[in-house]
C-alpha cells in the first residue's frame, strides 16, 4: 500500500489526520480517540429504475460468499465485539458497516467482510426469504419487500421520492430501495448482472476511524492474496444533467388517518457536491434564517397565534449536483389549500435582499456553527467523519476537502455581507418546485381494500398452487439455515481498547437548595455540560398536564429578572432577546420530562423535570446562571402560550401516523394510568393520549379566559423555587480535563455551582414568597429512589391485549412485557441478560425463525433495568400473529435442558457475551456518551468501568 494523501482535521479537542492508500482497493485511515473502531465501505453504483437492485444486493451480500458460509461473517462480527454488521443504500452508493471495540477485531472482520462484497452467495433459496416471494397464503414476503411497503407510502418517503423525480434524470429520480410493485418482478438473475457490474474491488474505498494502526492492516491482509486478485475498475457513467424545474406547484396525496396537518416542500438544483465552500455557506445561511424563535423564517412561519407551520427543515442532498430542499411540515390543511407558504417565502427572501441581514448577526451564527460542529464530532465522531469523506469518494478526486471546514469558515466570517445577499439570489430565487403533501384516511382506506382485492384475486387464480408456494418457502429456509460449527479466531481482549480519561467525584454539598450532592465529571471534552433534575413528585396532579407546555416554554419565553442595582425594579427580557441570548451562550439546550425522553414520553425517572445546557468552558458560570434565570424568572405570556400550543398540536397530529412510536405511547398508557401509576410519574400525563384533547382544551380556553392557564404555568415554577431536599434531585457538571478555576479541585466546582443556583433561587423566593425555606431531612439521590413495574398499574379497561389500527400504515408493531424487577447486584440479572441477547443477536432463534421467513423485519427481547420489565417487541412485522406464536414457542422449548442445548451452542453463548461487552464499552465510547454514563450509573448505582 502506497500513502497518496494526507489531510488535517481539527477536533474540539485536539488535531488529527486522514490518510489515504492505494494498491487494488482504497483505504481511509483517521485516527479519533476512544475505544470504538469503524469501518464503513462504500461501493459507487448507479440505477436506472425502482426495482431496488442495490437495496436487494445489500442484504444478500450478508447472506454468506463462496468461501465462507451463510452466518459465519455476523457470528465472527459478533465475536470480534461489534454490534454486528450493517449497510444502508443511497441513490448513488452503497455503504457496509461495522464498529468492534478495538482495533484487534478489526483485523479480523474486515477480509471477510471484503470477501462477502466481492464473492457472496446469490442463490434463489436466499432471493426467496431474504428480498421476495409468495408464501402459502399467497401474501407478498420478504425482507426487503416488507421494509419497503413499510416505507413506500409514508409522507417523508413519497416527499423525497417525487422531489427527486421531479428535479433529476438518471440514477437521483429513481427509488434505489426498490418500489415494492416493482420488486414482485425482480429476478435473482438481475441481482447478480449487477453485482458482476459494480462490485469490484478497484470501485472500493474502505474508511477506518478510531485507533486505527494501517500498517498492521496491511500486514494482515497479506494473508489474503487472493483478495486483491481482481483489481478490475468499472467506470461509474457520466451523470447527467438535471431537469429543468417547472413553475406548477403539485400536489401529493398520503395515506393518514390524521388529517389536520401535511407539509409544503421547495426543491432547488443545488451547486456541485465539490463546490464546498458554497454548500456550507448554505448551511450557515439556513442556520441564520431559521436557528431560533427569533429568527426570520421561525418568526414569519412559526412563532405565531396563527402558525403557518409548526416547523422548518433545509437540507442539502449529497448528489453529484446537490438539492436543496426547504420543506415546512405541520402545516395547517387550509393554509395548503390556500397556498399561503409560497408567497411568504418570496415575501421573506425579497425582504432579505432589499434590507440585508438583521442586527448583524451573521459572525454570530458563524461563531455557533463552527461550535456546532465541534459539538458533533463529540458526539458521533465516526459519523461525522465518514460523511465528509463519502461525496469526495463519490465525486472527487482528492479525499479530504471536507476536512477544510474550519478554514473555509474562518474565509466566509470576512466575507461581505453583499456576498450572504448573492448567495440568496443565485441559489434561493431561481426557479424552485413546490409539493404540497395532503394527507388522505381516504386513500389509506382505498389502499387497505385494494391489496385487499389483490390478495383474493391471487388466491383464486393460485388455488391449486398454495401447497407448492408453502413447500418452495419451506425448502428456501431450511436451505438458508446456518451450521453453527465454524473454527473461529479468539475473542479479542476488551481491556486492550483504549478508554477515554475521565474522573467522576460526587461531592456531598452544604446546602441551603435542593442538592444534596453534586457530581463533577472530567473528561475529553472541549465543552462545558451543565445538567440539573428536579423532582416533581409532590407537583399537584392538576399541574401535571401542563408540563408539556411548561418544558415548552422554557428557553423561548420573556424573562422578568431582578435588577442587580434596585431590589424592587426588574429587567424585562423579550423571548426573542433570551432566545438570542440562549443561542449566542449556549451550543446546546434542551428541557424535558424524564431522562432520556421525547415530546410525548418521559423514558425513565418520569417524576423529574430535567434540564441540560451545554457551553465553551469560558462561558461555564454565565450558562448555569442563565439556566437558574430561566427556571425561577420565566414569564408566561397568552401569545407565547397559544403559540407553543398550537405548535405542539400540529406535531402530535404527525407523530400519530408513526406506528412505532404509537406503540410506545399505548405501552405506557395501558402501564401508567393516574389511577393505578406510581406516585409521582408522570408518563400519563404528558402521553399524546392525554395531550391531544388538553392542548386543544388550552387552545380554546387562552382565547376566552387566559389567566386560569396562566396561573396553573406560574404555580410549577413558584414549585421549582421551593423545592428542598426532601426529596432528591441532581446536579451535575462535566469539564475538560484541563479546565481550571481557583484551586481547581472538582469540590470549587461543585461549590460554585451550588452558589449559582442558591444565589438565584433565593432571589426568586424573596421575590414571590417574602419567606424563608423550612429546614428538611436530606433525601439520597445516588441511588435515585426507585419504583419498579407491578401488576397493580395494569389498566384493565382495554383489557390484557390491545390493538389499535392505524390506517396508512403497511405494517404491524408489536410489544408484550411482563414484570422482570431485577438489578446488577442480583443474581438473576445476568442470566436474564445474557438470553435476552441469545434470543435477539443476529442469526439467533428470533433472527432465523422470524426475519428470515419475512415475518417481520426485527424481532428483540429487551430488558428495562430501571421499570423492572421484560419485552418481546417486533418491528414492521406482516405476520404477527405468526411472529407471537414463534416466539411463545421459542420460551416453550427453552424450559427444558434438551431444548436449550438444541437452540444455543457455545459460539452462541460466546457472540452473546461478546455483544453485551460492545454494549457496555459503546456507553463510554464518546465524552457524550460518558457523561450521560456517568450520571446514569450514579442514579442506579452502577459502575462506570468497563469489562467483560
Amino acid at each position: 500500500m502506497s500513502l497518496v494523501s494526507e489531510t488535517r482535521l481539527d477536533l474540539s479537542t485536539h488535531t488529527t489526520h486522514v490518510k489515504t492508500y492505494e494498491k487494488g482497493m482504497r483505504m481511509v485511515f483517521c485516527h479519533l480517540p476512544g475505544p470504538l473502531c469503524s469501518l464503513s465501505i462504500i461501493v459507487p453504483t448507479k440505477i436506472s429504475d425502482d426495482k431496488g437492485l442495490p437495496h436487494t444486493l445489500e442484504h444478500l451480500v450478508f447472506c454468506g460468499s463462496k468461501r465462507y458460509p451463510r452466518g459465519y461473517l455476523d457470528i465472527l462480527a459478533t465475536r470480534c465485539l461489534s454490534n454486528g454488521t450493517n449497510a444502508y443504500t443511497s441513490q448513488d452508493h452503497t455503504c457496509f458497516e461495522i464498529t468492534t471495540c478495538g482495533w484487534e477485531g478489526m483485523l479480523d472482520v474486515f477480509p471477510v467482510f471484503l470477501d462477502h462484497l466481492l464473492n457472496p452467495l446469490l442463490t434463489e433459496s436466499q432471493f426467496k426469504t431474504e428480498v421476495y416471494h409468495l408464501d402459502g397464503q399467497c401474501k407478498h414476503q420478504g425482507v426487503v419487500y416488507n421494509e419497503m411497503a413499510a416505507r413506500e407510502d409514508s409522507e417523508m418517503d413519497r416527499l423525497d421520492l417525487r422531489m427527486r423525480q421531479k428535479l433529476y434524470k438518471d440514477t437521483y429520480g429513481f427509488e434505489c430501495g426498490g418500489l415494492t410493485g416493482e420488486i414482485q418482478n425482480l429476478t435473482n438473475h438481475e441481482i447478480i448482472d449487477y453485482h458482476k457490474q459494480y462490485y469490484h474491488l478497484g470501485n472500493m474505498t474502505a474508511i477506518f476511524c478510531g485507533p486505527v494502526n494501517p500498517q498492521e492492516l496491511f500486514e494482515r491482509l497479506e494473508d489474503y492474496p487472493e483478495l486483491f486478485q481482481d483489481t478490475q475498475k468499472y467506470e461509474i457513467p457520466p451523470f447527467l444533467e438535471p431537469k429543468p424545474i417547472g413553475s406548477e406547484p403539485e400536489t401529493v396525496y398520503f395515506p393518514s388517518s390524521e388529517e389536520e396537518v401535511g407539509s409544503v416542500s421547495f426543491g432547488w438544483h443545488g451547486p456541485h457536491s465539490q463546490d464546498i465552500k458554497t454548500l456550507l455557506s448554505l448551511d450557515v445561511l439556513f442556520r441564520y434564517l431559521n436557528d431560533t424563535p427569533a429568527s426570520p423564517f421561525a418568526q414569519a412561519f412559526v412563532e405565531l397565534e396563527e402558525p403557518y407551520c409548526a416547523d422548518i427543515d433545509f437540507e442539502i442532498k449529497p448528489f453529484h449536483q446537490t438539492m436543496l430542499m426547504l420543506t415546512f411540515s405541520g402545516v395547517p390543511e387550509e393554509t395548503i389549500e390556500d397556498e399561503e407558504i409560497k408567497p411568504i417565502l418570496d415575501q421573506q427572501l425579497d425582504l432579505l435582499i432589499k434590507k440585508g441581514l438583521q442586527d448583524q448577526r451573521m459572525p454570530t451564527v458563524l461563531k455557533r456553527h463552527r461550535q456546532k460542529i465541534y459539538e458533533a464530532m463529540e458526539e458521533e465522531p465516526h459519523e461525522l467523519v465518514t460523511s465528509y469523506l463519502v461525496p469526495d469518494i463519490l465525486h472527487s478526486t482528492t479525499i479530504g476537502t471536507r476536512c477544510q471546514v474550519f478554514s473555509l469558515l474562518d474565509q466566509l466570517e470576512k466575507e461581505p455581507e453583499s456576498y450572504w445577499i448573492d448567495l440568496v439570489k443565485n441559489w434561493l430565487l431561481k426557479p424552485s418546485h413546490q409539493i404540497n403533501m395532503v394527507p388522505s384516511s381516504k386513500e389509506a382506506q382505498e389502499k387497505e381494500l385494494r391489496l385487499e382485492k389483490e390478495h383474493q384475486r391471487r388466491l383464486k387464480k393460485m388455488k391449486s398452487k398454495l401447497e407448492k408456494l408453502k413447500q418452495e418457502i419451506d425448502q428456501a429456509v431450511k436451505d438458508n439455515e446456518i451450521v453453527k460449527t465454524f473454527d473461529m479466531p479468539k475473542i479479542p481482549d476488551a481491556s486492550k481498547a483504549p478508554l477515554l480519561s475521565y474522573t467522576m467525584d460526587n461531592i456531598p454539598l452544604e446546602s441551603q437548595g435542593p442538592f444534596s450532592v453534586s457530581q463533577i465529571v472530567r473528561t475529553q471534552t472541549g465543552f462545558v455540560h451543565l445538567g440539573i433534575g428536579l423532582n416533581l413528585s409532590n407537583l399537584e396532579t392538576d399541574l401535571r398536564p401542563f408540563l408539556v407546555l411548561f418544558q415548552e416554554l422554557l428557553f423561548q419565553s420573556p424573562l422578568r429578572l431582578p435588577s442587580p442595582s434596585d431590589e424592587t425594579k426588574w429587567i424585562m427580557m423579550d423571548y426573542k432577546e433570551v432566545a438570542k441570548y440562549c443561542a449566542d451562550l449556549c451550543t446546546s439546550h434542551e428541557a424535558g420530562i424524564g431522562f432520556q425522553n421525547a415530546t410525548w414520553t418521559t423514558g425513565w425517572l418520569s417524576q423529574t423535570l430535567t434540564l441540560f445546557l451545554t457551553s465553551v468552558p469560558e462561558h461555564w458560570e454565565r450558562m448555569s446562571r442563565f439556566c437558574c434565570q430561566v427556571l425561577f424568572f420565566t414569564q408566561f405570556r397568552v401569545d407565547r402560550v397559544l403559540t407553543v400550543a398550537k405548535n405542539l398540536l400540529s406535531s402530535l397530529q404527525e407523530t400519530k401516523r408513526d406506528a412505532d412510536t404509537m406503540l410506545g405511547s399505548i405501552v405506557s398508557r395501558l402501564t401508567s394510568h393516574p389511577t393505578n401509576a406510581l406516585e409521582g410519574a408522570n408518563d400519563y400525563w404528558i402521553s399524546i393520549f392525554h395531550q391531544e384533547s388538553f392542548l386543544k382544551h388550552i387552545i380554546r380556553q387562552i382565547q376566552k379566559d387566559p389567566q386560569p392557564i396562566l396561573d396553573k404555568l406560574d404555580k410549577i415554577r413558584h414549585h421549582i423555587i421551593t423545592l428542598s431536599q426532601e426529596l432528591p434531585h441532581f446536579i451535575r457538571l462535566a469539564l475538560p480535563l484541563r479546565f481550571k478555576i481557583a484551586n481547581n479541585a472538582p469540590k470549587q466546582f461543585a461549590i460554585e455551582l451550588d452558589k449559582i443556583y442558591t444565589q438565584e433561587m433565593n432571589t426568586a423566593q424573596l421575590r414571590i414568597s417574602k419567606r424563608k425555606r423550612k429546614s428538611v431531612e436530606t433525601s439520597v439521590v445516588f441511588p435515585f429512589p426507585r419504583s419498579p413495574f407491578s401488576e397493580a398499574q395494569v389498566d384493565l379497561t382495554f383489557g390484557r391485549q390491545v390493538v389499535v389500527h392505524i390506517e396508512g400504515c403497511a405494517t404491524n408493531h408489536v410489544s408484550q412485557i411482563i414484570k422482570c424487577d431485577i438489578l446488577r447486584s442480583d443474581a438473576d440479572y445476568w442470566p436474564v441478560v445474557l438470553l435476552a441477547e441469545l434470543l435477539t443477536m443476529t442469526e439467533g432463534p428470533l433472527y432465523t425463525r422470524i426475519r428470515g421467513q419475512g415475518l417481520a423485519y426485527g424481532a428483540s427481547v429487551n430488558c428495562a433495568l430501571w421499570s423492572g420489565t421484560i419485552g418481546f417487541n417486533l418491528y414492521r412485522a406482516t405476520e404477527p400473529q405468526k411472529a407471537l406464536g414463534i416466539f411463545h414457542d421459542l420460551v416453550k422449548e427453552m424450559q427444558t435442558r434438551e431444548g436449550l442445548d438444541r437452540l444455543f451452542t457455545q459460539h452462541d453463548i460466546e457472540m452473546a457475551q461478546s455483544s453485551l461487552a460492545y454494549g457496555w464499552i459503546s456507553q463510554c465510547s464518546t465524552s457524550a456518551d460518558l457523561i450521560a454514563t456517568c450520571l446514569r450509573s450514579s442514579l442506579q448505582v452502577l459502575q462506570v468501568t468497563i469489562g467483560i
